[in-house]
């Protein structure tokens, strides 16, 4: 038997065009997407009298919760959470594992209700009508219903009203969707935009912190050269020069996080990297934290990497404990082998394993809605002024560089584990290392060389090495100057060193003029930036990257003119 509406039938046009306009201006209006389909089941109700009308969205395990239901029994939202699509599920469950409208007149009796009959029972459902809400021509993302406490089935009237909600359903349903993936491509953008910022400053503090740092470790090998210096300034004249390759760091983990650099990529002793990393965190560890490493492998383990870099992913992991643990606790750093590769990001099979390093900590951890998002860029749990947000994303960059995976196990009040796996190299001769890094300084050399640095301090430490080493140095502050001093000395000139961004005639642009009346000139470009690459360099030119030794410059420079002596 048909139930009696609220509204006449010739009002029923009238109540329909007035259900659309209403749903579709809060649409418009960009109204809480709660609010409009709460406002769609109010709406329906009002047209059928003794209904109650519910929204059930699909979540992401594919099961159906109750999004929109007004008057729906305070009980009841709790009975139908997460019901599991099925045939015999009842009517919306049924409406989306079919794709189809299910009208159930009596769901006693009718077999799409089988399963679930007690649910009915407790609910007082004796009809329901549902059917799939779509978007996207034909993607169900849930069901619109409505119920009745009697027996009863649906007039044409009624079926059209049920498909003109599943329409306005549809339609608030996919404008939300909309919103939310345009607001997210706006904020990937906005991060995008971010990261080119930190790119673009990290570039500059790089090219000048590396002039510094190259000038620092040019007076510290001045003084290491000098014979009546005592054991404990040495010492110190070490821990500068240590303290300089440590500050190399900071600068390259930040322009790998931001794709500025790649890192200096060499096999690497795992245990060897995590001892060095020592000095730099036991200072930052208050006295409440209690320190350990463990080392539970048989032989040493080797990753092709750029040291400064895992020192940096060490340091920040470090970082993040100690201020989890801001009244004590302990902080542990493992170092483990292991041939299987991480279940939640497998990385592809090797050979020799992996390495694996965890920093553990018993500190608060890390709440669930914050664990999704510790990776990103600028996002941190911590108090205003005492964190980026940096640390974990330039953390994340560098483990993917090394072709590797960081996972983090957490939770409030349980502490934090984060284990980077990182596939294991072949090992070498921790005695090797390249000419450039150990070579000494060459005995009487003969040669000139014109030198080209706007640098003061840098230009006077370069020349004096090069005089010690038995070379005639020419000097130049600037690019029209180099090319003044090559006119004047064409003919003795055996090489010359440029500084990449010299001023008035950069070096690469100085080089080409040189070059015109002596082509096969060998040169060395010294520069700070690391956007310039050996491939940008033309004929016999060698790229050194600052900061470096002048010892450093010195041996390359013998090396490529034929004049090295044997270390």
């Amino acid at each position: 038997m048909e139930e009696t509406m609220q509204v006449t039938e010739q009002d029923w046009p009238t109540a329909q065009l007035k259900l659309q306009c209403e749903v579709l201006e809060k649409t418009a209006r960009q109204l809480p997407l709660q609010d409009i389909l709460d406002s769609l089941c109010v709406l329906v109700q009002d047209m059928v009298s003794d209904t109650v009308c519910t929204v059930l969205l699909l979540n992401e395990q594919g099961r159906l919760d109750v999004f929109a239901a007004p008057s729906l029994l305070n009980n009841a939202e709790a009975l139908l959470a997460g019901l599991k699509p099925s045939k015999y599920g009842g009517s919306c469950c049924a409406a989306v594992q079919t794709g189809e409208a299910v009208i159930v007149e009596n769901t006693a009796i009718d077999e799409r209700w089988r399963d679930v009959r007690n649910l009915a029972d407790e609910l007082q459902i004796k009809a329901c009508w549902s059917i799939p809400i779509k978007v996207d021509e034909n993607k169900i993302v849930g069901t619109f219903a409505i119920s009745h406490g009697v027996v009863r089935r649906p007039s044409s009237q009624q079926e059209m009203l049920l498909e003109t909600a599943r329409h306005l359903a549809g339609i608030a349903i996919q404008r939300d969707t909309s919103d939310k993936t345009r607001t997210r491509l706006e904020d990937e953008l906005r991060q995008a935009h971010k990261l080119e910022a930190v790119g673009t400053l990290a570039s500059g503090i790089a090219h000048d912190f590396n002039n510094t740092l190259t000038a620092i470790m040019g007076y510290a090998e001045m003084l290491e050269r000098e014979e009546s210096i005592v054991e404990t300034a040495r010492l110190a004249i070490d821990g500068i020069t240590d303290l300089s390759h440590q500050a190399m760091g900071v600068t390259r983990s930040l322009l790998t996080f931001a794709g500025r650099q790649s890192g200096q990529k060499e096999p690497t002793n795992v245990a060897s990297i995590v001892e060095s990393s020592l000095g730099m965190i036991r200072p930052i560890m208050p006295a409440s934290i209690e320190f350990m490493v463990d080392d539970t492998t048989d032989t040493d383990l080797w990753i092709h990497a750029d040291p400064s870099l895992i020192q940096q992913v060490l340091i920040n992991l470090a970082v993040n404990a100690r201020d989890a643990m801001p009244n004590g606790g302990k902080l542990r750093i493992e170092i483990s082998w292991t041939r299987a590769t991480p279940t939640k990001a497998p990385l592809p099979p090797t050979s020799r394993g992996y390495a694996v390093l965890k920093v553990r900590d018993d500190g608060s951890g890390i709440a669930p809605d914050a664990l999704d998002r510790v990776f990103e860029p600028f996002f941190t749990t911590k108090t205003r002024g005492r964190g980026t947000g940096l640390g974990m994303s330039v953390t994340h960059g560098i483990v993917r560089e090394l072709g590797g995976t960081i996972e983090i196990e957490s939770g409030a009040s349980r502490g934090t584990t984060v284990s980077v796996t990182i596939p294991c190299c072949e090992a070498v001769d921790e005695n090797a290392r390249s000419v450039t890094e150990h070579c000494t300084m060459p005995a009487a050399t003969t040669g000139t060389i014109l030198i080209a640095e706007d640098r003061s301090e840098i230009l006077e430490l370069m020349s004096g090495a090069f005089r010690s080493a038995g070379f005639v140095v020419v000097q130049a502050a600037d690019g029209a100057q180099a090319i003044e001093q090559f006119d004047a000395n064409r003919e003795n000139v055996d090489m010359t060193i440029l500084d990449f961004d010299l001023p008035k005639r950069d070096g690469l642009r100085c080089l080409a003029h040189l070059r015109e009346s002596h082509p096969e000139l060998p040169a060395i470009i010294i520069t700070g930036r690391q956007d310039i690459e050996q491939r940008d360099m033309v004929g016999p030119t060698h790229l050194l990257y600052k900061p470096f030794r002048p010892r450093q410059l010195v041996a390359l420079a013998a090396q490529i003119l034929g004049t090295a002596t044997s270390t």
